[in-house]
């Protein structure tokens, strides 16, 4: 009994087998590419079927699931690489090394080779931090990539080379380009999402690309402008200030109107402190030209001491009628003093419904100030729809007295909702 009770245990587990053997090649390869490179490699082990199932599976990815400490030196890991890249068949979808190759790596070179034999469609090179590694003009022969995502890298798309045809996400972090490589590759790439993070060498953008959905930018950069981005859903803009000091103002136009106008059919859009500083040296108008229809989430980066920056921000609000999440970070420069006098916020009238669909709002960074305080009642009072005013104090103001007083003088500002609740915290 005990001998045909372990025969049948046996054939139940094999019959298990079987079934994972048996299922499509397709759903197989689905499976191995949710394992680590090292464990797929070692299925060559189970049985005959399974020697060669690996050498087809479409991703491969080194990262730190894959790569275990006895290989983690430099030459160890390279010879790693090149083995499962030499003995690996047909087309490779993706491959992906994260964070352990130093940029002076000669065998990546090689591999980009050879990916761009194999049709690859996704590639991702995260170099550690220091020197940064020189994409070689090989890369741009891999028409087929459909995403590609660079950390510590030097980027350079050389006159005779021809762009990515298929490229739709571009993802770079602490990269090297220069205004030329980046303007051609918006043009001549059917990008849909454009990340740039810490990344040096250009000092404007300008961006034409017609079939993008998500941009992101944190970088250094003087000068940006929208031209051609009928498709733009959301928007991330935050330009770093640029080491050089030579590099020249930016003087596209003067006009708000113009600047935003690239950005009338976004849905989300972030504006950080530099950009809304340069924002705030346009002419700004009562409201724009043009009318936000879809855009319902805005974040800000404002100086409520800042005159032109009020201005600016009211010209969006009354620009963006449907408006459903607001988010404002107050920060302060120490340049510019607003006097009681020209607070903005004040003189609005009652029946002047800015925010008719607003239900919540964000305001961190909250020092106190008048002007701050000021822009709570406004928006209190505006926000017919308003469901929350979520305000987190600055660090720097002590708890008491002042904030005490403050919170007591708000709790009296007028609602136009009366499902609206002002809460604090910090």
């Amino acid at each position: 009994m005990v001998g045909e009770r372990f025969t049948n245990q046996m054939g139940v587990c094999l019959q298990g087998t079987d079934r994972i053997t048996s299922l499509p090649t397709e759903l197989v390869n689905k499976i191995l590419t949710l394992v680590p490179i090292r464990d797929v490699v070692r299925t060559s082990a189970l049985s005959r079927k399974w020697r060669y199932k690996w050498m087809y599976i479409p991703e491969i990815v080194f990262d730190a699931r894959s790569i275990p400490p006895s290989i983690q030196e430099q030459r160890n890991l390279a010879d790693s690489v090149n083995h499962v890249l030499s003995l690996h068949y047909g087309r490779l979808n993706k491959f992906g090394m994260s964070g352990y190759l130093v940029s002076s790596c000669n065998d990546v070179d090689r591999w980009i080779l050879l990916l761009c034999r194999k049709s690859v469609k996704m590639i991702i090179l995260d170099f550690p931090q220091g020197d940064r590694y020189k994409v070689p003009s090989s890369l741009f022969s891999c028409q087929k990539l459909e995403l590609l995502k660079l950390h510590c890298s030097i980027l350079n798309l050389p006159s005779h080379a021809k762009c990515f045809e298929n490229l739709v996400d571009l993802d770079l972090c602490q990269v090297t380009l220069t205004n030329e490589t980046i303007a051609r590759l918006m043009v001549n790439c059917p990008l849909q999402k454009l990340i740039l993070t810490y990344c040096d060498g250009f000092t404007r953008l300008n961006i034409c690309a017609p079939n993008l959905i998500i941009f992101v930018l944190c970088s250094p950069c003087g000068s940006i402008y929208f031209d051609n981005t009928p498709q733009l859903r959301s928007a991330n803009i935050e330009m770093l200030p640029l080491v050089s000091e030579a590099s020249l103002p930016d003087q596209i136009t003067n006009r708000l109107d113009v600047r935003l106008t690239g950005l009338i059919n976004v849905q989300e859009l972030y504006i950080c402190k530099n950009f809304m500083e340069i924002l705030a040296a346009h002419v700004i108008p009562e409201r724009l030209c043009f009318t936000y229809h879809i855009l319902t989430t805005m974040s800000l980066v404002m100086n409520f001491a800042n005159p032109k920056q009020n201005s600016t921000a009211l010209c969006l609000f009354r620009s963006s009628p449907y408006l459903l999440s607001l988010c404002v970070t107050s920060v302060s420069s120490g340049q510019i003093t607003l006097l009681d006098d020209d607070n903005i916020w004040e003189p609005i009238p009652d029946e002047e419904i800015i925010f008719a669909r607003l239900k919540n709002m964000v305001l961190n960074g909250f020092m106190g100030s008048q002007h701050e305080a000021s822009f709570v009642q406004f928006v209190l009072r505006s926000a017919v729809m308003l469901h929350t005013i979520r305000i987190t104090w600055d660090a720097t103001v002590e708890k008491g007295t002042k904030r005490m007083d403050t919170l007591e003088d708000m709790m009296q500002f007028c609602r136009a909702s009366p499902r609206a609740r002002v809460i604090f915290s910090g």
